[in-house]
């Protein structure tokens, strides 16, 4: 009889098949928890970039609201030609009209 047939040889047999399957039992699980971590890291991922883009997107709006209501600069240089010349005519008319009245 060999020793495979004994009960101490069936007993290696079987704890030996009972190690095989277990050690592919978790190399399998392991697998399986190692794709399942990458793919809740992909998708933690995934929804921080999207935080990011509505974020940057809020901050555009945000800005384009302040340029919007920002008070516009206004233009007083054409009041101030007009009236630097309505005072040299002004100051003309007068000197024309001293002048003028001096020489009756």
């Amino acid at each position: 009889m060999s020793w495979f047939g004994t009960e101490a040889g069936q007993s290696a047999i079987g704890s030996g098949i009972n190690f095989g399957l277990g050690a592919i039992s978790t190399a399998i699980s392991s697998n399986q928890n190692k794709k399942l971590l990458q793919g809740q890291a992909n998708l933690s991922a995934q929804q921080g970039r999207d935080a990011l883009a509505v974020e940057q997107e809020r901050t555009k709006q945000a800005l384009l609201m302040l340029e919007a209501n920002k008070p516009k600069a206004s233009g007083n240089n054409t009041l101030y030609i007009a009236l630097g010349i309505g005072g040299v005519l002004v100051l003309g008319i007068v000197i024309f009209a001293v002048t003028r009245s001096k020489k009756e």
